[in-house]
């Protein structure tokens, strides 16, 4: 109760908020933070399945929540060079196999919309195949730098060294990474400003899949995210 006698009720994150995320889970406040912010309630049963596989339709909506705010995510517009897109239930989907009366229609069409990708090929999106370390560098990269020209293709990792994504008289920091790779950049790009430092061993483990706790880490990291306001 205030000093005025008015009464006030305060709500309060306290923590543990999934089953399989205890305290002591290396991700916890990471995890915790994509809750506290709204950009995941878990994969059900009061739980997060950290150490799932991220699938793209998954990746699409974590992204796009993060960027902007899950609240913030219009449900149509218009994609340069693909269209106009309408998620609801008598609308239209500018991928074959997202429905758009599907939860997950906007978040898709809004990664599109900002540039980040154009789908997985043949008018698809490919929701259920799991996201690569690779493909995480190239999504997260882009969506960083407000687009794929905004990656630079040169620079400096602190801490790791000098980089130049070129074939002839490149070099990379990551063993694992040829510097004419053609995500070299992207990969470089998110490790140049702290998002990661590798998997180990100097190198960056692009065929890896991505879990849902590494998610939490990497979204985290690249947005700046904490659990308070």
């Amino acid at each position: 109760m205030l000093s005025n006698g008015v009464r006030k009720v305060w709500t309060a994150h306290v923590g543990l908020s999934f089953g399989d995320v205890p305290a002591d889970h290396w991700a916890y406040r990471f995890i915790e933070t994509m809750l506290h912010r709204g950009i995941t309630a878990g994969c059900g049963s009061g739980n997060y399945c950290p150490a799932a596989d991220v699938s793209r339709l998954a990746m699409a909506v974590f992204l796009s929540a993060s960027m902007v705010g899950g609240d913030q995510v219009p449900y149509s517009g218009d994609v340069a060079g693909m269209g106009h897109y309408e998620c609801d239930t008598e609308g239209v989907s500018l991928f074959g196999d997202i429905e758009p009366e599907s939860g997950a229609c906007r978040f898709v069409h809004f990664l599109a919309l900002e540039g980040i990708t154009s789908g997985c090929g043949g008018g698809n999106y490919c929701p259920w195949d799991p996201v690569t370390r690779w493909q995480m560098a190239v999504f997260l990269a882009t969506a960083m730098a407000g687009g794929g020209d905004n990656v630079p293709v040169s620079g400096t990792v602190p801490g790791m060294g000098d980089y130049n994504c070129v074939a002839e008289g490149g070099s990379s920091v990551f063993g694992d990474v040829p510097p004419g790779d053609g995500g070299c950049r992207y990969i470089h790009y998110i490790a140049a400003e702290g998002v990661t430092s590798g998997c180990g061993g100097g190198n960056y483990c692009p065929a890896e899949l991505v879990s849902r706790a590494q998610m939490a880490v990497f979204l985290s990291a690249a947005f700046e995210l904490t659990p308070g306001e």
